[in-house]
This record gives C-alpha cells, structure tokens and sequence, in this order.
C-alpha cells in the first residue's frame, strides 16, 4: 500500500481550509495537524520509502535467505562429503564395522587411536586421543627378607674299612660314623702302587662315573 493512501481526507466544503492554530480547526479533518501529518506523507513518499521487503534490495552483510545462499555456508571435512547444488550431506564409512584399533600418533602425554574398517588399513573410519596420567612417584623401598637358615655342617671321616679283593687290589671304604652305616666314598688300590690323592665333592665325585684305581679319592662336602 503506498505511503499516500494513509493521508487522512480534508472533506471540502465550507470552511474546508485549515486553520492556524490546533485548537480552533474549521473543520473536524481540517486541523493544522491534519495538515502536518499530510505533509508528512507527501515528504515520506517523495524519499521513495519502499512498505514491504519486497521492495528492499539485498545489502552486503545482511542477506535474504535462499536455498544457494544456505547451502554454500556449509562445508563437510574428514570422512564425508557435500554436494553444495543439492544440499545433500554423505557421511563416509557410516556403516562400516570395526576392524581393529591402532595406536598411530604420540604427542607428550597424549595418545592418538584411528579405527580401521580393514586389517589393511585402508579404511579410516575415525580417530580419538587418550590423554595419560603421569607417572606416580616411587614407593619406599621394602624390608629386607629374613635370612635363610645356615645349611647341615658337613661331616670328617670318623671310620674305614679295607677290603682285600683277592685280585692285588684292595678296596678301602669311608664313613662318617663309627657304626660304618654313612659311607661317603671307596678307593680301589693296586698293592705295591703308592695312591695319589684327590679331594673332591660328594657332587663332583659322584660325577666321574670312572676312578682311578691308584687315586686316593676324598670327599670334602
């Protein structure tokens, strides 16, 4: 609607021209404010004041809403995609299953995870990162343990035994008790032959498997 049709009607007749003065109008639509409000308009519609939007051109920052406008003010990053024509949004992978989880970046204390859709790695569904916790101090150091009990002294040979074998040998025997019932070690010798002497342990002894018939064998623990 224009500006002018809002113009209130001075009716003509007698007295139809307005007055001076606001309180004494000659005619009810013949006031002098009538006639300012008049003016008003005439002034207002010589500006070309549009009344509706449609009558107002788009500025550079404030801007009409439209399906181009709208769409070219979104953009899609990482595992999607946008068709700016259609407004249409694909997300990528959405539907893909887990694979596996691989620890693929370490910056500080912070760890960065992808999700792969094969075992191939080609795939990369998404990322997350874990933040660590830093490391906790030292506990105090443990009591030593009790020391272990000190092992069975070993035993002196308290008794012998000589065996003749009838054979130019003789066998002689040793044991750790006087009833000859703990027998740690023989010696076979050749009669004649003067013995060499070998001291050794129960272990190392019993680990020749072969003796020497003129080796005087004895045993130290």
């Amino acid at each position: 609607m224009a500006l002018s049709q809002h113009k209130i009607p001075i009716i003509t007749g007698k007295n139809d021209v307005p007055t001076t003065s606001e309180l004494e109008p000659n005619h009810p639509n013949g006031s002098f404010t009538t006639a300012k409000y008049n003016a008003l308009i005439d002034e207002l519609e010589g500006l070309n004041i549009p009344s509706t939007t449609d009558d107002l051109s788009e500025g550079n920052t404030n801007k009409y809403y439209s399906d181009t406008l709208a769409r070219l003010a979104i953009s899609v990053s990482g595992n999607g995609s946008y068709d700016s024509a259609t407004g249409e949004i694909n997300i990528s992978n959405a539907n893909q299953s887990v694979d596996h989880i691989s620890l693929t970046n370490t910056s500080g204390n912070v760890d960065t995870y992808t999700i792969w859709g094969d075992a191939g790695e080609t795939i990369n569904i998404g990322t997350f990162t874990v933040t660590n916790g830093t490391d906790g101090a030292n506990g105090a150091d443990g009591q030593d343990g009790i020391d272990g009990q000190n092992g069975v002294d070993g035993q002196g040979i308290v008794a012998t035994t000589v065996t003749d074998n009838l054979n130019g040998t003789h066998t002689v025997e040793f044991f750790t008790d006087i009833a000859k019932t703990q027998k740690v070690g023989e010696v076979i010798l050749n009669d004649g032959v003067s013995p060499t002497v070998s001291v050794l342990t129960q272990a190392s002894y019993d680990a020749l498997g072969t003796y020497d018939a003129n080796t005087f064998y004895v045993i130290n623990g």
